[in-house]
């Protein structure tokens, strides 16, 4: 079987000339129609035929560029109030445009005369992006069309945004050094970056992941601060605080060649337990699972 007629990946959405940004998952067309059907009585209203009354086109995106997506709905007065009881979207309508992402894919749709209902959702998420729920509703434009294909032109096609480069090692520092500052500690003597050395009671700070997206937005890393200590009191302490001092949001990371500007840093999940230090002493262990969001 072929695959040239496949796609995969999302599309810009661009209306009225304005690029809305990426979409959470891409955009939803829906096409709707109804139907007045003719039957035949004498034949147990068997179906003769099946005209089409009406037709409706829609758009569904939920996008993350939350001020481009807000100044669209509430327009230039920045406002939204019983004026626009009333009022006919369909004066307001612009044309509407999918471009794909994907190079391969040189089919664009466009809605001619798209009008965006006033019907929304903003999501304010605790440990993700923001997103912003638009719908599009198609009217005939001068010709009658609602909806159509076009090739699309390299020239209007927008490339994907590309993540800020981090520099991890440098990343890592800045956020030990971080955490340092907290909790009173001194980095390469108290704590750590990377974990703790083998034998050495102490904190250490490691990045240990990072959440993949192929959809323009945030970068986020997945931190573990870890410590240990005889003194199971000393864990409780230094776990409670950092616990109580976090989530903090819009925090600058300094580190030797600069500063890192994140935008959350999140707890995600708090452990405590206790493992054989040998000689028959048992050490307390406590671990806090941080997202840092830039």
């Amino acid at each position: 079987m072929s695959t040239e007629n496949f796609k995969v990946g999302s599309c810009a959405i661009v209306y009225k000339g304005i690029h809305l940004g990426g979409t959470v998952g891409g955009p939803l067309i829906n096409i709707e129609s109804t139907y007045h059907e003719r039957t035949a009585a004498q034949s147990y209203s068997q179906l003769l035929a099946k005209r089409v009354h009406g037709m409706k086109v829609t758009v569904d995106a939920e996008i993350k560029a939350i001020d481009a997506g807000i100044g669209t709905i509430l327009g230039n007065s920045g406002q939204l109030g019983a004026s626009k009881l009333a009022h006919d979207i369909t004066r307001d309508g612009g044309e509407l445009k999918l471009i794909p992402y994907n190079t391969m894919d040189i089919v664009g749709y466009c809605l001619p005369n798209a009008a965006l209902e006033i019907d929304t959702k903003y999501a304010f998420h605790e440990t993700e992006e923001h997103t912003l729920t638009l719908r599009f509703e198609a009217f005939p434009d001068s010709e009658g069309i609602l909806f159509k294909k076009f090739d699309v032109d390299e020239a209007e096609r927008l490339e994907l945004t590309r993540h800020e480069n981090i520099d991890m090692i440098q990343f890592e520092r800045a956020l030990t050094s971080y955490i340092a500052d907290k909790l009173n500690l001194e980095v390469d003597k108290e704590i750590f970056r990377g974990g703790l050395p083998f034998g050495v009671n102490g904190c250490g700070v490691a990045i240990i992941g990072k959440s993949a997206s192929n959809i323009p937005g945030f970068q986020e890393f997945d931190i573990k601060f870890f410590c240990r200590y005889e003194e199971r009191d000393c864990v409780l302490q230094l776990i409670n605080k950092l616990d109580r001092l976090l989530p903090e949001y819009g925090k600058e990371l300094i580190h030797t060649d600069g500063i890192i500007k994140t935008s959350a840093i999140l707890k995600h999940l708090i452990g405590l337990g206790s493992e054989e230090a040998g000689n028959g002493r048992v050490n307390s262990i406590g671990e806090i699972y941080i997202n840092v969001i830039i």
